[in-house]
């Protein structure tokens, strides 16, 4: 599905500008996490609202989790894009 690859490219738009900035008022971890969640929240359901989809309930969080702990894990941001996509397709079965 389009709206799919439309919100992993608006998370990975999100990511690349926090990663740029130095974001002082987000200096520890724990508050970097919550503000790239945010943004991921944010663009998700803008994404949703641009497509008139109605995303499963759960969605949200689940790709946004997703694509957090693949960032904290080293994934690259294409590489965190893909496996939560395809993870999100199978737990939603899309």
């Amino acid at each position: 599905m389009n709206y799919q690859k439309d919100l992993i490219y608006n998370i990975a738009k999100y990511i690349v500008l926090i990663s740029i900035s130095s974001l002082p008022a987000y200096s520890s971890e724990e508050n970097k996490t919550t503000f790239i969640t945010k943004m991921c929240m944010i663009s998700f359901n803008n994404e949703m609202k641009n497509n008139s989809t109605k995303p499963p309930l759960g969605m949200a969080s689940y790709t946004c989790e997703c694509f957090q702990k693949k960032l904290n894990s080293g994934y690259s941001i294409n590489k965190s894009q893909r496996i939560c996509k395809e993870l999100a397709k199978q737990e939603f079965n899309l």
